[in-house]
């Protein structure tokens, strides 16, 4: 900053450049997935799920990318979590990966079993918490959503194989 008049001033530009970085900011910001929504259409070409799963697909194409985001377990937002997780167990279906039957709980929040799903309700989690064993490294009471999350989203192979 240069001093005008005995004030401090932005240089020419820059008040311009910190405008347009916080509309893109706020433009980032978007509203929760909600799985009751009836634009959300899980399982269709179209709606806000299918734009949803495009966007996250994008963004976790690379191993590196997943490794990363799958890290930030503390600052994932629940939504995009739970699509993510959506994502893999559709996948694992697809190609008859599903041992532990994750299936039934994709099913059922497709259904709106589980409500919006906006946030970690109870019963998704147990259901979730129900699929994973021992060996998976979860203390079944011990765990918030986002570390349920991340355990079925390693044992689904998600690292490795991707969305």
């Amino acid at each position: 900053f240069r001093k005008m008049n005995r004030k401090a001033v932005a240089p020419r530009g820059a008040r311009g450049a910190l405008e347009r970085a916080a509309r893109v900011m706020c433009a980032a910001r978007r509203t929760p997935h909600d799985w009751r929504s009836p634009d959300w259409n899980w399982g269709y070409a179209r709606g806000t799920a299918h734009d949803a799963a495009f966007e996250l697909r994008r963004k976790l194409s690379k191993r590196e990318a997943r490794e990363n985001w799958i890290r930030s377990v503390d600052t994932m937002e629940w939504d995009e979590g739970l699509l993510c997780l959506a994502l893999r167990i559709q996948r694992s279906v697809n190609y008859g990966r599903d041992s532990r039957n994750f299936g039934e709980v994709l099913d059922a929040l497709a259904a709106g079993t589980y409500g919006s799903a906006t946030c970690a309700e109870p019963e998704l989690l147990a259901a979730l918490r129900g699929k994973l064993g021992e060996a998976d490294g979860l203390d079944r009471e011990g765990e918030d959503g986002r570390d349920v999350l991340v355990a079925c989203l390693q044992t689904l192979g998600f690292v490795d194989d991707g969305l």
